[in-house]
């Protein structure tokens, strides 16, 4: 009985309330906000700037991941938010280490990371729907404060492999179905497709650095935040028989992040973000030409943050995005494109702390105009034949709870049908609370 699930939740909050508070900071927080990570501050982001780790020391967090409906659990709400790789079941779970009080942080601050899925290029849309398979090896980042600059540097790898004695199919066919989503939206769609084509097992090797400036004027603080990446998507397989090879065509892909926090007032905070990214995805076989798979994406969005009250912000802005995508056919027919855009995406996201132990979140998104082009293939997707256009303005929604237990953060994004059916206790239907989970430890 889903009873069990409002006890442990009653008695949480029982616990909280007698338990002093701490910062909190988690992937959960993030999602629960509802905003692309770069406009927070938040550990979350260091493996996308990972100068930004020299903030975020001594720390250990795990990561229950995103529960999701499509391993049979039908008690998922409408609401879920599909910013996050819907191909994935349980995705996201992990667990890091944030290390600065080495030698005294004479050698600077280290991050371990230990992965359930392949840490993305870039935090823009689309670029982290790539290789999200559960394969990474690892991903380290090292970073070293000056006096007003910070350096990081980051390592990672994912690898895996399967021998067999026939050659797989390419990681896209085009003229190939990927029906039954003709009544989502444009994002929908879009998400459905990028997670698609990533969650072909690609293997990587991967290096980024990351520089942060921060400044002073008129006795206020504010940063910069840049950072570059660089990784090569790979893979090979071999038929022994024949001898035949399908493999990557040794392209790099590589991302480019940036990011600015401007105090421009005691209470107010100006956040301008630019990411840039290029997917090189092609292939080739023995004794065919090569096949060019690439995608590219630029987001630029400038946010205001206010401070509402000593610990309650409130976040605002707007973001232009725009994503193209070209795959060739490995059977000679027409070239599959696709193209994403929204003129602009306004967001907002308001975070307070109502007690000592306990914080709310909410945030919602929805683009003025958004559009999606399917084109050579891809199109099959919603219509079958032609090209097809997806213009719509649709509205994205997600709330979350911090809870704070003394030197431990839990951070959660909620099941909005749970907050309305309170589960079996309340009303005898049966929805799970949450939908991600976070916990942080900090010393």
């Amino acid at each position: 009985m889903r009873s069990k699930h409002v006890y442990w939740f009653l008695a949480l909050m029982l616990l909280a309330c007698a338990i002093p508070s701490v910062a909190m900071a988690s992937s959960a927080r993030i999602q629960a906000l509802g905003v692309q990570g770069d406009y927070m501050l938040d550990y979350a982001n260091v493996p996308a700037y990972p100068s930004a780790i020299v903030r975020y020391q001594n720390l250990v967090y795990g990561d229950l991941g995103v529960k999701d409906a499509s391993d049979g659990n039908d008690d998922i709400s409408d609401f879920t938010d599909n910013a996050y790789n819907p191909a994935l079941v349980d995705a996201g779970r992990g667990m890091g280490l944030l290390l600065g009080n080495l030698f005294g942080g004479k050698i600077g601050t280290f991050g371990i990371y230990l992965n359930e899925n392949a840490t993305p290029l870039s935090p823009a849309l689309g670029a982290e729907y790539i290789n999200r398979g559960s394969n990474e090896a690892w991903n380290v980042v090292w970073g070293y404060k000056f006096s007003n600059m910070a350096l990081g540097l980051q390592l990672n790898q994912a690898y895996s492999s399967y021998e067999d004695d026939e050659v797989l199919v390419a990681p896209y066919t085009s003229g190939s179905s990927l029906g039954g989503v003709s009544d989502l939206n444009a994002r929908q769609v879009f998400n459905f497709i990028a997670s698609t084509v990533g969650a072909f097992g690609w293997n990587t090797m991967g290096a980024g650095a990351g520089f942060s400036f921060d400044w002073d004027s008129n006795g206020r603080s504010s940063f910069a935040d840049l950072s570059v990446a660089v990784r090569q998507y790979g893979f090979e397989d071999t038929d022994k028989l024949t001898p035949e090879t399908f493999e990557d065509d040794g392209g790099l892909s590589f991302a480019v992040n940036g990011r600015g926090h401007i105090e421009t007032a005691e209470n107010f905070h100006l956040v301008p973000v630019v990411n840039y990214y290029t997917l090189d995805l092609s292939t080739k076989t023995t004794g065919e030409p090569s096949l060019t798979n690439k995608m590219n994406g630029l987001n630029l969005g400038l946010a205001g943050q206010w401070k509402l009250r000593e610990s309650d912000w409130l976040t605002a802005g707007v973001a232009f995005q725009s994503v193209t995508a070209d795959f060739d056919n490995p059977g000679g027919g027409p070239k599959a494109e696709m193209s994403y855009s929204t003129l602009p995406n306004v967001f907002a996201a308001l975070e307070s702390n109502l007690w000592s132990w306990f914080t709310l979140r909410l945030g919602a998104s929805k683009p003025w105009y958004s559009k999606l082009t399917l084109k050579g293939g891809l199109e099959t997707v919603v219509a079958g034949v032609g090209e097809t256009e997806i213009k719509d303005s649709p509205f994205q929604y997600s709330v979350g709870a911090g809870f704070h237990l003394g030197r431990v953060d839990l951070d959660a994004v909620l099941n909005q049908d749970f907050a309305f059916s309170g589960s079996y206790m309340g009303s005898g239907n049966s929805e799970i609370p949450f939908t991600r989970l976070s916990a942080t430890y900090r010393w």
